[in-house]
């Protein structure tokens, strides 16, 4: 997934807010199936992001929350 669509995505979220990705990583991750075999699975996705000016909607979104429920993907947002 890309940094650019999941910047629109918390864009949206938090529309009152503005903000700064600083470190956008996506990790591989596999599974093991019961048959012993590894298989890839949906990468997880790690954002450092900043807070410039924050607005009033913030405190009631939960960017690492929403992110994972809206794509599937495991996201881990933090604040840096």
């Amino acid at each position: 997934m890309k940094q650019e669509f999941v910047e629109k995505m918390i864009s949206k979220v938090i529309p009152n807010t503005q903000f700064e990705i600083k470190s956008y990583e996506l990790l591989e991750k596999q599974f093991l199936t019961p048959e012993g075999n590894w298989v890839p699975d949906s990468p997880a996705i790690f954002i450092g992001i900043t807070i410039l000016k924050e607005g009033d909607d913030l405190s009631k979104t939960n960017l690492t929350e929403f992110l994972t429920n809206i794509t599937g993907f495991e996201f881990a947002v933090n604040r840096v």
